[in-house]
């Protein structure tokens, strides 16, 4: 009885379980970001976009619906999402952009 009493607060068990992924892959995420950022010069870091909009994400996914996001892209989109072009034809990624 206290199961069905307490859905509405903590949801399902598949809920928590996404849940728990979700938040999983954001610390790894983050903790992989700062190593990243540390290891950039200033031009590139400065030139990476910050998180993107939570409307975006949603659209990304719904986009990709039948299929499901990978949780440490969706971390990932949280925190940088894509880089300036700057015009030195420079980017983090052995000289390649990373995209929005």
């Amino acid at each position: 009885a206290w199961r069905e009493a307490a859905l509405p607060l903590w949801g399902s068990a598949a809920d928590r379980n996404g849940a728990a992924a979700h938040f999983s892959a954001l610390r790894k995420i983050r903790s992989t970001w700062r190593k990243i950022e540390g290891f950039l010069g200033p031009e590139i870091r400065s030139a990476l976009h910050g998180p993107a909009p939570e409307a975006d994400v949603a659209a990304l996914r719904e986009a990709a619906a039948p299929w499901f996001l990978p949780h440490v892209l969706e971390a990932s989109l949280r925190i940088h999402d894509g880089e300036w072009d700057r015009g030195y034809g420079r980017g983090m990624a052995e000289g390649a952009r990373l995209l929005s």
